[in-house]
């Protein structure tokens, strides 16, 4: 599946990444949503983890936007 996925790639990571920039963490369905748009990148990002080159300036964005929000103390222990 992940040969057949590198071609759709550029439809979904732009999407999910937005989620995660825009959705607040408000509300427990909140904290979900942005729970689900992670897994759903780690997912992707596994992939197309054969083809670095598509994928490693999203994952950099995506793990430097993770690391702020932890340090950010935002996040609750139970946060997805």
């Amino acid at each position: 599946m992940s040969d057949q996925f590198a071609a759709h790639y550029a439809r979904f990571m732009p999407g999910l990444k937005e989620l995660l920039r825009v959705t607040p963490m408000d509300t427990k369905q909140q904290r979900e949503l942005r729970g689900n748009a992670i897994q759903t990148i780690g997912n992707i990002l596994d992939s197309v983890r054969d083809q670095p080159e598509l994928c490693r300036q999203d994952a950099l964005e995506i793990a430097q936007a993770l690391i702020g929000q932890l340090f950010s103390n935002i996040m609750e222990d139970s946060d997805p």
